[in-house]
């Protein structure tokens, strides 16, 4: 009743009540907020769980937007109950300038929550984030936050400038306005080192290391930096010529 499956053919075996379809495999619900291809897969009635192989696709809608969310495995498991995917092998996850991959994922869609493991790394033109694992949180359709944990590094690109701003930490925890990354906050073995230019247009860069520290975000560059607790830091500056 909620479900359409469409393919080039299609086998159901009633004693064991499982389907399998075969070739350019397209499930789609009513609504059309979600659709899966694939070119093979099966289903297992009475359990409620599906598997999908041969290039996997899960495609994301919400309302009536064109914006879309994709998610690519080479192999893709269902589960009716709790509506969860379970993806493995090179994935691969796509939504407007911001892209992610890692190993393995589990994408929650009533909670609308991505966990990301096995090497999980997210990147848009100007940023790129890796850790040990990965939550995203979606409001909508879009990233409204995420969490990492374990090694975390969030890079920082200068597009007119070869500098790469970089903090690292235990976890962090992110919000996103508009797409972008608004503000960052880190807990446990901080260590920061970000660019910047002084009022005399002397180029330089600060380290600063602490156990807790907020980023602030304008645009996706980083604008200011909270550091509510004990820090040590230092400015390196190009000599003055």
């Amino acid at each position: 009743r909620q479900w359409i499956l469409i393919a080039d053919s299609i086998a159901y075996f009633r004693d064991i009540s499982k389907s399998e379809a075969y070739g350019d495999v397209h499930i789609t619900d009513t609504s059309g907020q979600q659709q899966a291809r694939a070119g093979f897969g099966q289903y297992w009635h009475r359990q409620g769980y599906g598997k999908l192989d041969q290039q996997p696709k899960l495609v994301l809608k919400e309302d009536d937007r064109e914006d879309k969310r994709t998610v690519t495995a080479r192999t893709m498991e269902v589960f009716r109950q709790g509506n969860i995917a379970i993806l493995s092998g090179d994935v691969r996850y796509h939504q407007d300038s911001l892209e992610a991959a890692c190993g393995r994922a589990i994408y929650y869609r009533d909670r609308g929550q991505l966990v990301m493991e096995e090497s999980p790394r997210i990147w848009q033109p100007e940023a790129r984030l890796e850790a040990g694992l990965i939550n995203l949180y979606f409001r909508g359709d879009s990233i409204n936050a995420l969490e990492a944990f374990d090694s975390v590094a969030l890079y920082q690109f200068h597009r007119a400038a070869l500098d790469t701003d970089l903090i690292r930490g235990d976890s962090l925890w992110a919000e996103f306005e508009g797409g972008r990354l608004s503000q960052a906050r880190t807990i446990g073995h901080v260590w920061s080192l970000y660019h910047q230019i002084e009022q005399e247009r002397r180029r330089g860069f600060n380290i600063i290391q602490s156990q807790r520290m907020e980023f602030y975000f304008n645009q996706g560059r980083l604008s200011s930096i909270v550091i509510p607790q004990k820090a040590q830091g230092a400015f390196f500056g190009e000599e003055e010529r």
